[in-house]
């Protein structure tokens, strides 16, 4: 059995509790249990979010790339088709371990040659606020493993849309505006006013499509192509150079934090950039050949789940290989998590002011904790869990996710020495890190799905096949409908190795291990299901809910974009109807469709791919409506995209630097310092300048030069026109100059300057003085 290390960034994790031999935790359950959640779902820390935008996102993928298990490219629809960027900077942010074999993943991260995390695209942007603090936006499509680890079968891939703001005053509302919405949020008094991340994506196995509901796109950012320098070629920009982009469909290319009143009007401008480090690699390696037979996922944990209870959207339970059906514990001192208001049902509504449900809850946990015999000693905690939260931490329906978890943290260890950690599910070796508590193990595997989630998801995990409960034969027992409490540590059953045990060794040069730490007690929370359950139903839910095209050229269509129809129930979804309608049906199609007359099962999906070919221009809308038998038929897709005018194909137009030009006083005979008019193309064919005359009364006094690169001038782009003044004689001279062309308008300048005498000799008599 197989489990992985992944470091965290954050110090979030477990706080310590102390419990005396059998009896009752001083410290808080809620404490003890904080955790950084997996990366499909949103680690949402010290700010209270009031409210954000609808979202879209980047869902339409290539084929599956047999050698790493990631998609080989997601498309935008607007044109930018991107590739996971590889090749380390400046350009990339990821980098191959080994740059001279290509990326692979294998069976462990000793087999595979590929970063931890990579990105199809990303964009960062940042600014000072006060007492030293800052503002930094961080946003991306990006390829991870769900159990940090490089292992072929645990490819997850989300998008993610982070704020962290410091500087700010604790309980005023701040508005953070960026390229793909608007947040408003209530500042706390940590150092770290703000700090949000919501990270929508798939769980295991990989849904590569699930990055459609998040935040990022459509389209991706890139570099403002109007401002120098331009994106090296082949990329949408520079990881390592800050600069101006284009792209928000909302028009505000721009990361700002302003503080706001209860109105939502402004109080304060805190930041504003418009420079972003952004990176993206166009797509240009051809598609793969997907692996006919790709590596089958284990099985070792718990996936059997019962109906999706309507009213908070989680499975009613999980069943365990010994046929126990575990509830999700919401309420008593049995239960790590409580409902907000224990009064009312447990609720998740669309909005989580509107809902009644903690942001994480247990079907099932376990805790070993390992307190060290003197000061300096060995501190190590393991936490085991199936647990349900929300994506983006915060309890808002249609966000739900389940997963397995098996974590160990453990401190006071020699640094640079290998331990082998057993525990219940599983045994692995890790080399201790130097830390501020000596040497340190600091690894979670968290395992589960993304959104929408598929509850089986679990299944692939560490946990199970069978949860673990009290020892029957270790009195006292277990409280009545449950299997166990979780605030008194007790000795348990249900390893599926036979190791009820919790053990630390240290690993010796001749390979044998000493034991320098090890609990065989646990504290076991599980709330057994009592009946009656809610009868089995398909539930269905769409990903995404918006489709935005972007501005489309009439007459053209765009990329497709694809829509996923996932039964998250527990019986077969019939999908009755697929249909466009709304304000302009006619400008929106439906291509592929796997789900036009479909029963899908439980935990399986359908899709619809639609393009956008505008028939006028303006904006354009319609819906993709799905009808179906589960509650909440039928459901919509919005569908919106600005259809623009063709170009006119074929015509130059002129336009010059100046309409006239004076030049100074000079000598008769001699030539004045030249000035220069410059030629522009504004047209959208060539242009052929065929001449450069002066005209008028004293146009022998003045001398035009064409550039040779005035013979051709493509659309856009300049040539050059060099008039001098050679009076003939002292006075008053003007003249046009006159530039031949193929544009229909003419172009003109007005020439005008003075002649006078030799150096030294008087002004001509009627000349004019200036």
């Amino acid at each position: 059995m197989r489990w992985g290390a992944e470091q965290l960034q954050t110090n979030q994790g477990c706080k310590q509790m102390q419990v005396t031999h059998k009896g009752r935790a001083n410290a808080s359950r809620r404490a003890r249990l904080m955790r950084r959640i997996a990366p499909v779902a949103a680690l949402v820390v010290g700010s209270a979010m009031m409210a954000g935008p609808a979202y879209a996102g980047v869902g339409t993928h290539g084929p599956i790339d047999p050698d790493t298990g990631f998609a080989s490219w997601y498309d935008d629809g607007a044109g930018h088709k991107l590739q996971l960027c590889l090749d380390g900077p400046p350009k990339c942010l990821a980098a191959l371990p080994n740059p001279t074999q290509p990326a692979s993943v294998g069976a462990s991260p000793a087999e595979s040659n590929f970063p931890d995390e990579a990105f199809w695209w990303s964009a960062e942007a940042s600014f000072p606020t006060s007492g030293g603090e800052e503002a930094r936006l961080i946003l991306g499509q990006e390829a991870a493993f769900a159990g940090g680890e490089q292992i072929d079968g645990e490819q997850i891939a989300f998008g993610r849309m982070r704020v962290r703001v410091g500087g700010l005053v604790a309980g005023e509302r701040y508005r953070v505006t960026y390229p793909y919405g608007t947040r408003t949020f209530v500042a706390t008094s940590e150092v770290r006013n703000i700090n949000f991340t919501r990270d929508i994506g798939c769980g295991v196995p990989c849904d590569f499509s699930a990055p459609g509901g998040s935040d990022i796109g459509p389209p991706f950012l890139q570099w403002d192509p109007s401002v120098a320098p331009a994106a090296p070629e082949g990329y949408l920009g520079d990881p390592t150079i800050e600069h101006p982009i284009v792209g928000s469909p909302t028009g505000n290319n721009l990361f700002r934090v302003e503080r706001v009143d209860d109105a939502g009007n402004r109080v304060q401008l805190i930041g504003e950039t418009k420079l972003f480090a952004l990176e993206g690699k166009i797509a240009t390696d051809p598609d793969p050949v997907p692996d006919p037979n790709p590596t089958p996922l284990p099985d070792n944990g718990v996936g059997d789940y019962g109906p999706i209870d309507p009213a908070h959207g989680f499975p009613t339970w999980y069943q365990d290989s010994t046929g126990r059906q575990y509830e999700l514990c919401l309420e008593g001192p049995l239960c790590l998590s409580n409902l907000p208001d224990p009064t009312k049902p447990a609720l998740v509504a669309p909005l989580a002011a509107d809902s009644n449900f903690p942001d994480e809850a247990f079907w099932w946990a376990a805790d070993a904790a390992i307190a060290p015999s003197a000061p300096g000693g060995i501190d190590a905690r393991l936490v085991l869990a199936q647990e349900a939260t929300f994506a983006a931490g915060e309890p808002i329906d249609g966000e739900q996710i389940a997963f397995g978890r098996a974590r160990v943290r453990v401190t006071g260890l020699e640094p640079g020495v290998k331990y082998r950690v057993t525990h219940p599910y599983g045994t692995k070796e890790f080399v201790a890190q130097a830390g501020a508590e000596g040497g340190e193990i600091n690894a979670t595997r968290d395992i589960g799905c993304g959104v929408p989630c598929d509850f089986s998801a679990p299944g692939h995990g560490d946990i199970g096949p069978e949860f673990l409960r009290w020892d029957p034969a270790v009195a006292p027992a277990a409280p009545d409908g449950y299997v166990g409490d979780p605030a008194v540590p007790h000795e348990v059953v249900g390893s599926p190795t036979g190791d009820n045990v919790f053990r630390i060794e240290r690993v010796n040069g001749d390979g044998t291990a000493t034991t320098v730490a090890e609990t065989t007690e646990f504290a076991v929370q599980g709330k057994l299901a009592a009946p009656p359950l809610p009868p089995a139903a398909p539930a269905a839910a769409v990903a995404p809910t918006d489709l935005l095209y972007g501005q489309v050229e009439v007459g053209k269509q765009s990329a497709a974009q694809t829509v996923t129809l996932m039964n998250n129930g527990n019986a077969d979804l019939t999908v009755s109807g697929v249909t466009v309608g709304g304000t302009n049906p006619g400008d929106f199609a439906i291509g592929g469709n796997t789900c036009a007359a479909a029963t899908v099962a439980p935990g399986n999906t359908c899709t619809v791919d639609v393009r956008f070919a505008p028939t006028a221009t303006g904006a354009r809308s319609a819906s993709l409506t799905f009808t179906d038998n589960a509650a909440g038929s039928p459901r919509s897709v919005s569908l919106s995209g600005t259809g623009t005018a063709p170009p006119v194909i074929g015509a130059p137009a002129i336009a010059v630097s100046a309409t006239s030009l004076t030049f100074a006083a000079t000598a008769a005979g001699t030539n004045s310092a030249p000035q220069t008019v410059t030629v522009r193309n504004t047209g959208n064919a060539d242009l052929h300048v065929s001449g450069a005359t002066t005209t008028g009364r004293n146009a022998g006094d003045f001398v035009a030069t064409r550039s040779s690169a005035c013979a051709k001038v493509v659309a856009g782009d300049t040539c050059t026109i060099t008039v001098v003044l050679r009076p003939t004689s002292p006075g008053a001279k003007t003249a046009t100059l006159a530039i031949a062309s193929d544009a229909p308008a003419v172009a003109n300048v007005a020439l005008s300057g003075q002649g006078r005498n030799a150096v030294g000799g008087p002004v001509a008599r009627g000349a004019a003085t200036r």
